[in-house]
């Protein structure tokens, strides 16, 4: 469709994706993820030359460090974040609750990849259906 993309990873891995556009590995320490004010500059300066229309957040891990970003760095690219799992049992504990619930309201949109976890995310998040699509993800049988 002709929209320009930029992949940006926070570590490097050993899988190969499957992009064949740019792709920037940051290169960041997960262990700071709650504390890395240098890769959340890394992520700002990105943004700001870089100008997307929305910042995808692939998974728990992106979404903290993208929210912690634009909160610091006081960017205003929309956070969309992929959810792509039953969130309610990773929540064993009420501060896991209240931090992951505040994540949540600070992206604008969430896809989920079935109606299941679109469904358990507003219950656990209390996230107001319109913020929340379900695109499965399909499964041929």
């Amino acid at each position: 469709m002709d929209h320009e993309v930029l992949m940006v990873c926070l570590t490097t891995g050993t899988a190969t994706l499957p992009f064949s556009g740019t792709i920037t590995y940051l290169n960041r320490p997960i262990a700071r993820r709650l504390v890395d004010i240098a890769g959340w500059k890394q992520l700002s300066d990105l943004i700001s030359q870089f100008q997307p229309d929305i910042l995808q957040a692939n998974a728990g891990d992106t979404l903290k460090f993208a929210v912690f970003s634009k909160l610091i760095f006081r960017w205003n690219t929309p956070i969309i974040f992929r959810n792509a799992n039953k969130v309610s049992d990773f929540i064993d504990t009420k501060p896991k609750l209240y931090f992951n619930t505040f994540l949540a309201r600070q992206v604008a949109h969430v896809i989920s990849v079935s109606e299941l976890c679109r469904l358990d995310f507003m219950k656990t998040y209390n996230i107001d259906q319109s913020k929340v699509t379900s695109v499965p993800i399909g499964i041929e049988l």
